[in-house]
């Protein structure tokens, strides 16, 4: 027997067990031996996955480099990413899939792609997909299996002394029938005792394939289908649902379905031909969708693919495919921020609305800012439910999968934040170390979640500072590393707001803290950014600077014309603020004076600097008067598609040793394995320098460095925090109990940025009450950074 290595996170090589796998999915129940990788990190298959080559390019996750073709891979679960079903099918019609894939938590992404696979191609090129059904105690005897292997390979011990024997009946996917898991002879000793009949090997697997037990509520809906569109939209459909409601390999309930109020189809991606004849089948079967359905990013902007370069057979194929959804009765949206789509046929969904989604940030958005109810729906089950108009009654739909099951505390982290913007007093070190926080801070929870669905407390005294652009940055950010489709945040999100929700989530309860609390730190968070910002060895000079990932808001588009003209009309030497510059916060949000004096500051010629936006948004912005001074500085907008589809010259750098510089959390994560390029990670307003001066930003965030020295702002934090009712200064708590009991307080009061003090403070009083005796009620609505100049101003 061979044994098998692979490079781990820690640099160290690992051998892999062999494992004895035999399955009865049109394999007559033969014996194979195959590679088992096995990791304790999920894994998006988009973005972490070649389709073409089953080569994993994550370069954050320990199998990054090795080959997941027909080898049995184990992972908690897949994450992400709603294109892993795409990714899948690719890998089965490239024969690049895994022979088998074991899933510590349900998944139902990944299962999507085997379902779709089962109708366009052979069954036999199928993976099978086994869920271990959440039991941790099987997962860790695998994770111990792999470590005790690679312990045996260190002491010289002989190779492939460990070993794993999987079985399993039925097609995928499917639940775990049997798992050995001990010594090569141990599993040895098994197969040997195995009856005679065991391998069953006249058995002819299709004469045994039959329809499930539909319900009489699923035949009522099949008698009523008018197209065969949706008698195959349904099918799936029926499936799907029955591997959601499937525990000890019995259903665990009946399975009930519920109308939805829209969709958003993330599967218009073209990634290769499987999605491309799937979308291509329904429209020959009849198909149309039922709801209000928007469309996601697609992988070639529809007008202007030739002047970016994209290669002609990709670019047609990818509007064929935008065509096919289009005559299915989509609408033209073709952004990856629905959510931020609000005119006669679009809006953005309503608190407690059921829809189906896909696009992760998308999905994580609707549900945690907007408390809407929608899972990660896979591409093509998406387009399947806005066909059926229906969607299996599961997951976040129901009240009791979104109770908080961990909560990440941010209290001292806060706390810690705070004392250093205190101690920042030039621009733009406030403003974008504010913005930078929240893509790295949504990343570091993603991870922290584990697939749970999280509540993050100690962000209450930020409520009023915290944007929607803010949000959808974190939110982003978030669904690229976590599992779960939703995050509450504790005085931010609807739901964590309301005070009858948070009294039947029931957190009262001092040992539920003390075991389900996660510590959010700022180590953590330096650590992230530097995962992030990692390539700082790289050419220091910029050639691609890529924003709008997710695709750029409205406001996104004015605060970047801010950032110009601020760096336009730099501070004078003496750090005070000009009336030239007070009469210009005036005119950017009441529009009293031109914003052309933009027109001074240019871009550096070497560097190309590019935004994603939707046409919709592009053109309401457009009459707002921020794009034109925009595109004169040097801003190309790029339209229907986004950053994780542009990814070869000559939109990317040529030379392998320049970084690209995003803004995204989102894309610094993904865009390294995708283009094979270095990816360096700023705010907004570095880009925007990074731009004119030609070089990338050399500083880290003010909130990563030390402070300096200044007073005690309170005493250090024992626990966690709770709110003030008053609104006041925050005070600490004692004890575990009554930081629980901080959920059900009211919520807090508006605040103004941490580097200009606190509620309550003399300095914050003081300087408050000047800006509001100067632009009145208007003081609420000015941008932050020139609320922070003008207060420093008048002290």
């Amino acid at each position: 027997m061979s044994s098998f290595f692979s490079s781990t996170s820690d640099g160290f090589a690992r051998m892999h067990p062999r494992v004895v796998f035999q399955s009865n999915h049109d394999y007559n129940g033969r014996l194979e031996l195959h590679e088992f990788l096995f990791s304790n990190v999920s894994l998006s298959f988009w973005g972490g996955i070649d389709p073409n080559t089953g080569i994993v390019i994550d370069l954050n996750h320990p199998w990054h480099g090795q080959s997941v073709a027909n080898k049995i891979i184990c992972l908690p679960s897949g994450r992400g990413s709603c294109t892993a079903s795409q990714v899948l099918l690719e890998l089965i019609l490239n024969g690049k899939a895994p022979r088998a894939i074991l899933l510590r938590d349900l998944d139902g992404l990944l299962t999507v792609g085997a379902l779709v696979a089962d109708e366009i191609c052979s069954r036999s090129l199928c993976p099978d997909i086994l869920w271990l059904e959440g039991d941790q105690k099987v997962f860790l005897a695998l994770q111990k299996l792999v470590e005790d292997s690679a312990s045996n390979d260190n002491n010289n011990a002989v190779p492939g002394s460990s070993a794993v024997c999987v079985a399993w009946m039925d097609m995928p996917p499917s639940h775990v029938a049997l798992l050995n898991v001990g010594s090569a002879k141990a599993v040895d000793d098994y197969l040997e005792n195995l009856p005679d009949d065991y391998y069953h090997d006249d058995l002819d697997f299709e004469s045994r394939r039959t329809e499930p037990n539909y319900t009489p509520e699923e035949e009522r809906m099949f008698n009523n289908c008018k197209t065969d569109a949706e008698v195959m939209a349904l099918k799936v459909i029926f499936r799907y649902a029955r591997i959601m409601y499937m525990k000890d390999g019995i259903l665990e309930s009946e399975i009930s379905y519920r109308s939805i109020k829209g969709a958003h189809i993330d599967g218009c991606t073209y990634i290769g031909l499987g999605g491309l004849q799937f979308a291509q089948r329904l429209v020959q079967a009849g198909g149309r969708v039922k709801v209000p359905t928007t469309l996601n990013a697609v992988s070639a902007d529809r007008r202007q693919w030739q002047k970016l370069g994209v290669p002609e057979m990709y670019a047609r194929n990818s509007i064929t495919l935008g065509d096919c959804y289009l005559e299915l009765g989509c609408q033209p949206s073709f952004t990856c921020a629905p959510y931020l789509l609000n005119n006669n046929k679009n809006s953005p969904p309503k608190l407690g609305e059921h829809i189906c989604w896909g696009e992760s940030n998308a999905v994580v958005f609707a549900n945690s800012v907007l408390g809407a109810r929608t899972t990660k729906y896979a591409d093509y089950l998406d387009i399947c439910c806005a066909i059926a108009g229906i969607v299996p009654e599961t997951c976040v739909h129901l009240d009791i999968n979104r109770v908080p099951e961990i909560a990440l505390d941010a209290r001292e982290l806060v706390q810690q934040v705070n004392a250093k913007m205190l101690t920042s007093h030039s621009y733009p070190s406030y403003d974008s170390s504010w913005d930078a926080l929240f893509p790295i801070l949504g990343h570091l929870c993603g991870t922290l979640s584990d697939g749970k669905v999280p509540i993050l407390i100690g962000l209450e005294q930020w409520s009023g500072n915290i944007t929607r652009d803010h949000l959808k940055a974190f939110c982003a950010a978030f669904g690229t590393t976590g599992t779960s489709p939703l995050i509450h945040i504790a005085g931010i999100t609807p739901e964590a707001c309301d005070s009858n929700i948070r009294k039947e989530w029931g957190y009262t309860s001092t040992t539920w803290w003390k075991e389900n609390v996660i510590p959010v730190t700022l180590a953590g968070l330096s650590e992230t950014f530097d995962r992030l910002d990692k390539d700082r060895e790289t050419n220091p000079r910029v050639e691609l600077i890529a924003l709008g990932n997710p695709h750029l808001s409205v406001t996104e588009c004015q605060q970047m014309l801010q950032f110009i003209q601020l760096r336009n009309n730099a501070l004078g030497q003496n750090g005070n603020v000009t009336e030239e510059q007070e009469q210009s916060v005036d005119a950017y949000k009441f529009g009293s004076r031109s914003t052309s004096t933009t027109k001074e500051v240019k871009k550096n010629d070497n560097v190309r600097i590019m935004a994603c936006m939707s046409r919709e948004l592009y053109d309401l912005a457009k009459k707002k008067g921020f794009i034109a001074p925009l595109e004169e500085f040097g801003v190309e907008f790029v339209h229907d598609t986004c950053w994780c589809m542009l990814l070869d010259p000559p939109v990317i750098p040529t030379t392998h040793n320049t970084a690209t510089l995003t803004n995204s959390g989102k894309y610094a994560h993904y865009g390294p394995g995708l283009t094979n390029r270095p990816f360096r990670f700023a705010c907004t307003a570095d880009c925007i320098e990074a731009a004119v001066t030609g070089q990338y930003p050399s500083r880290r965030p003010t909130w990563l460095l030390p402070p300096l020295p200044s007073p005690p702002l309170s005493p250090p934090p024992s626990s966690l925090s709770s709110q003030s009712p008053t609104g006041t200064m925050r005070t600490y708590c004692t004890s575990t109990a009554a930081a629980a009991m901080a959920l059900t307080s009211t919520r807090p009061r508006t605040c103004v940025s941490p580097s200009i003090g606190f509620p309550g403070s003399s300095v914050y009083s003081r300087r408050l009450g000047m800006l509001q005796s100067r632009f009145g009620r208007r003081s609420s609505q000015l941008p932050r950074a020139f609320i922070s100049l003008l207060l420093r101003k008048w002290r």
